[in-house]
């Protein structure tokens, strides 16, 4: 299906080299008569976040060069506007980036003649209630973390889905991710991988105390409550591993669905299977 691109912004990294593929796809895109806006994000040197100020920006399209955390950025900064996002892999290393950087003109001149696919990946909505009301509002397309600040001891945690009780947790913290970030943190603490279309959250103990305490699946139309036991030490919430929200002693997370998806453009040039077998260096033989 053609679509109508008239502006487009480029979201890069600030310290990959990605000045000469930006100079390319916007001599690209500047031939097809399309506005071109290019904004850093990521962090900087001191480690702060980089925030583009592209939210009010009328765009028809993302394009992210980086890596994975480059289009994590630029989904939260595209939420909720139905942008078609290209997302493309400037690293060694990257799920989520699946065009490479010399893929990336390909896609585009696809994507003008209407040779592409489109996914939608669930996105997640986290709010921090504390006495009553809500005090942070936030968005993430891998997951929520809760996790603890000081070294010294677990946290504790107790976890509710659909208010109903799951479980409590003494652990170094607890993920709710996305089928996106199943292959993120929560691969890492030994959380299942999903087929990324899915919409699914998946809850993922990190360091458990009880050997018994083991990652769980749930639907995406299900509700995700989560209260902070932090037995006197400092917790925090993290989105995406790229911000953090210092938390309190009883503080409750909820965590559902967003109410908007990103919107993935395909090049379809590798399936994600064959993008699984060639970063997880999965055999072929049976």
């Amino acid at each position: 299906m053609k679509r109508e691109i008239r502006s487009a912004g480029i979201v890069r990294h600030p310290h990959k080299d990605c000045r000469a593929l930006t100079e390319a796809i916007t001599s690209r895109l500047e031939a097809r008569g399309v506005v071109v806006t290019v904004v850093d994000a990521g962090r900087s040197e001191d480690g702060a976040v980089v925030r583009p100020a592209i939210d009010g920006m009328a765009l028809d399209l993302a394009i992210s060069l980086g890596g994975d955390g480059t289009l994590l950025s630029t989904a939260r900064l595209v939420y909720g506007r139905s942008i078609p996002v290209i997302a493309v892999n400037m690293g060694t290393f990257g799920f989520l980036t699946a065009i490479s950087h010399d893929e990336v003109l390909r896609a585009l001149d696809a994507l003008f003649a209407g040779s592409v696919g489109f996914e939608n990946r669930m996105m997640l909505e986290a709010r921090v209630e504390r006495d009553s009301r809500t005090v942070v509002l936030c968005r993430a397309l891998n997951e929520v973390v809760v996790t603890r600040r000081d070294m010294a001891s677990m946290i504790g945690l107790a976890v509710w889905v659909n208010g109903e009780f799951l479980s409590g947790y003494r652990a170094d913290g607890l993920i709710v991710a996305t089928p996106t970030g199943s292959t993120g943190y929560s691969l890492s603490a030994s959380g299942p991988i999903l087929m990324p279309t899915l919409e699914n959250m998946i809850i993922t103990p990190v360091c458990p105390h009880s050997v018994a305490s083991r990652p769980f699946v749930v639907g995406a139309a299900d509700t995700v409550t989560i209260q902070v036991r932090a037995l006197n030490l400092r917790s925090a919430l993290t989105i995406d591993g790229q911000e953090e929200i210092p938390l309190e002693d009883g503080d409750e997370i909820v965590v559902s669905r967003a109410a908007h998806p990103l919107v993935l453009v395909r090049s379809g040039e590798r399936s994600y299977l064959e993008v699984l077998r060639t970063k997880l260096a999965w055999s072929g033989a049976p």
